[in-house]
């Protein structure tokens, strides 16, 4: 249909559809309506639009097409200055859906930048609304909510449920790659905003409620979904004809699915999680850490002082006591100590193998790597790209690195400790940087790597590329290193770690999430612990499994506070970590690791039956996990595991009914730890624990 000289009355429709579930509706002007079947909540004349050599233009429809079976329809818009852009509308009935895809191209005869891709309320009244409901009565649901970040501060902001907020927020902006969706509502009723794609820009979102608020007002006064450049680099459609020869192709610039949802908080992610799932191969499914354990040489005892010797003596006891244990990760120390920081990348220049420390690893790397091979262990390494500016690297190639706002050589922090980026827009140091990956995989023969300071190059707000967006480069940098990782090798991502970023699941096996456990002593254990919450009904075999960190033994606390930090690694379902000197350990403790560390069956979905955790301090008192009838877990005869834990230092009795635990009545219950049986009383699971003690029980089929 073309609509090129339609006057677009809002009166007038191009599209209408009614389900008993939805009801969809695009307007002669392409306003986008998705409504709950009565009409109470959802999206109400959405306009898209674009920002462009700093204005910002809503486009005009001039062609619209229906699917056929009703699947969807096809817009074309128009902008000055010859942008067009294709809209494609996903409708997905089975979960009242549906998912917005915006390309954009160029006819013009001259470059055009485009700064944002918007999507933003036709008038004052329209946008997200929710009859019967004031803004001050929903809630507001983003991980940022509970953890705002920066790599140069970090701090936690408040519980992950929270009021709407009443002042200007922005969502999804920290430099933390943050889960991407936003969810409005309360109960069990959502609207569900999510991003499906992350190739050029990231999607953010504009809220501040209405207040005073009027019945039938939209609920925000200020919304908009926005996709752009965290570092407000614009993408550039070359000109039509020109060079290089995908000039004048679409770029796809923003994909948002839309959801009106009627779910728990902890199913609020299911069918975006299978919608992207259907869009892009996620390597949760298949990561071969879902059923092994990883030893890491950093925590609890050695962090840089490591040697050859002691990696050799860590691996004949993994050999002879943990068999569970298949990787081997090499932290941060195999390298020359020199006055720059650790995580200096420019210890790799100008050859990787001179510095390597020469007096605790006189056999270099690759027969480091031959060694733990020889024990049945897959090598892995530490790995930063980050940069000091005292090496050699900075001196000889000062036209590799990041710029600042101003041009300038860009920096973070000041003083002696300041950091650099490299330019991964540059050929010269994408060469360099491959150069480095041959030498650690291919040289050497590591089959894994912990990727740490990894993701400040690519968000700081300050910090300029010559070409193209930080999102690309990250998207290079991770598929790059990715393409040396064997099948069944180990890809782990740190420092400043993405928050639940699905997009990275293309590459990556997990993501780290709160801080090091350090010395694991039970103050570090219960801060690092308050970051997981929001990420735990995210599967990690739909997308990636998180890393809670190491678990390990300090001699000098209790057997309740090392077992707290054991149960809360097993029990957030992420991937199951260790380490420490094992060889300090007595028989009772190497006895915990043991069965910590084998039948590793991980990545399902962790519930939270603690109400208060979510909107409150983060910290679940009560944890479950249900294993498919074709899990290894049930295989053996488990049906579920049930975890409590007392983050008091005083005794407290944690109690739930077989209900809300989702136990059936008569299932027979058991001791995670030692066997023995354990009776509901009342239907009601009752378990009274000292003071910084947990528990973990197995529900048996």
């Amino acid at each position: 249909m073309d609509l090129s000289n339609w006057p677009g009355d809002p009166g007038l429709l191009c599209y209408e559809r009614k389900t008993d579930n939805w009801l969809v509706r695009i307007d002669s002007a392409g306003a986008i309506t998705l409504l709950s079947a009565d009409g109470k909540r959802g999206w109400r004349r959405l306009a898209l639009a674009a920002k462009f050599h700093g204005q910002v233009h809503r486009g005009q429809l001039s062609l619209f097409s229906a699917m056929p079976s009703e699947a969807g329809v096809a817009m074309r818009f128009d902008y000055p200055l010859g942008v067009s852009e294709t809209v494609t509308i996903k409708l997905l009935d089975a979960c009242s859906a549906m998912a917005i895809t915006r390309e954009f191209s160029s006819s013009a005869s001259f470059p055009v930048e485009i700064q944002e891709v918007l999507t933003l309320p036709t008038g004052s009244d329209d946008g997200m609304v929710w009859a019967g409901a004031s803004p001050a009565g929903l809630n507001c649901v983003h991980v940022s909510n509970l953890r705002q970040g920066s790599h140069r501060t970090g701090w936690h902001y408040g519980p992950y449920v929270m009021p709407l907020p009443f002042s200007d927020r922005t969502f999804g902006d920290s430099e933390g790659h943050p889960f991407p969706a936003v969810a409005i509502g309360h109960g069990r009723q959502w609207l569900l905003e999510a991003s499906l794609q992350q190739e050029v820009f990231t999607q953010t979102w504009e809220l501040r409620a209405r207040q005073p608020w009027l019945e039938g007002e939209a609920i925000f006064a200020r919304y908009a979904s926005v996709s752009r450049d965290g570092r407000n680099q614009p993408v550039t459609l070359d000109p039509a004809g020109g060079e290089p020869p995908d000039a004048g192709k679409g770029v796809c610039l923003g994909s948002v699915f839309y959801q009106l949802r009627q779910a728990s908080l902890q199913d609020l992610y299911d069918d975006y999680l299978a919608e992207l799932a259907s869009r892009y191969e996620l390597h949760g499914k298949r990561s071969p850490m879902l059923s092994q354990a990883v030893y890491c040489t950093w925590n609890y005892t050695f962090f840089g002082n490591i040697s050859q010797d002691i990696l050799r003596r860590q691996a004949q006891f993994i050999q002879q006591h943990l068999n569970g244990v298949k990787v081997f990760l090499i932290d941060d120390g195999y390298q020359r100590s020199e006055n720059t920081p650790s995580y200096d990348f420019g210890r790799w220049y100008p050859d990787p193998d001179a510095n390597v420390d020469p007096v605790r690893f006189p056999d270099g790397m690759k027969a480091v790597a031959q060694m733990l091979s020889s024990h049945g262990l897959a090598p892995a390494i530490w790995w930063a790209p980050a940069m000091g500016r005292r090496n050699q690297l900075v001196a000889e190639h000062s036209d590799w690195l990041c710029l600042d706002e101003q041009g300038n050589s860009w920096s973070m922090d000041s003083g002696p400790e300041r950091k650099a980026a490299l330019d991964f827009s540059l050929p010269a140091v994408r060469e360099w940087v491959e150069h480095c990956l041959a030498v650690i995989f291919e040289g050497w023969g590591y089959r894994g790597m912990k990727l740490d300071f990894c993701t400040y190059p690519f968000d700081c707000k300050d910090i300029r590329f010559r070409h193209g967006q930080g999102v690309r480069w990250w998207n290079w940098l991770l598929e790059t290193i990715k393409r040396f990782i064997p099948d069944d090798g180990f890809f782990q991502l740190c420092g400043s770690a993405p928050y639940g970023n699905p997009f990275i699941a293309r590459w990556c096996d997990t993501h780290r999430i709160g801080g090091d456990i350090g010395m694991g002593e039970w103050e570090r254990h219960v801060a690092t612990s308050h970051a997981p919450l929001p990420l735990l009904a995210v599967p990690g075999r739909m997308t990636m499994l998180m890393d809670v960190d190491s678990a390990g033994i300090r001699q000098d606390m209790s057997d309740q506070e090392n077992l707290s930090r054991l149960n809360w690694v097993f029990m957030t379902g992420g991937v199951v970590g260790i380490g420490g000197d094992l060889t300090e350990l007595n028989a009772g403790q190497v006895g915990w690791l043991r069965k910590l560390t084998e039948h590793v069956d991980r990545g399902y979905k962790v519930r939270c039956p603690d109400r208060r955790a979510f909107t409150g301090s983060p910290l679940p008192e009560a944890l479950c996990i249900d294993y498919p009838a074709t899990s290894p877990t049930a295989k053996r005869g488990i049906a579920k595991h049930v975890g409590f834990f007392n983050w008091n230092d005083q005794p407290r009795t944690l109690g739930y009914s077989l209900t809300e635990l989702g136990i059936a009545p008569g299932q027979a219950l058991r001791d995670f730890w030692t066997g023995q049986p354990v009776a509901p009383a009342n239907e009601q699971l009752v378990c009274p624990l000292l003071g910084r003690e947990s528990r973990v029980l197995e529900v048996l089929l």
